[in-house]
């Protein structure tokens, strides 16, 4: 068995993540948002995806819905 430590498993992650905040970015750009708008939105995701769901463990980001309410 790999073992892996906090920091590389939260790395991992945030890499895999990237695909998902670059389709988010893309979606709110072709929606025609305002730059500012754009960049709140990305921020607030980001956020919630890399940091709120590896505080205590690492949740994907597509298990990370039931999460939400207690954000």
């Amino acid at each position: 068995m790999v073992e892996y430590d906090y920091d590389e498993l939260v790395d991992k992650n945030t890499e895999r993540n990237k695909k998902y905040l670059d389709g988010f970015n893309e979606w709110l750009t072709s929606k025609n948002y305002a730059k500012k708008t754009i960049r709140t939105h990305y921020s607030n995701i980001d956020f919630y995806i890399n940091v709120y769901l590896t505080h205590y463990e690492i949740i994907l980001a597509e298990n990370g819905m039931n999460e939400a309410f207690s954000f």
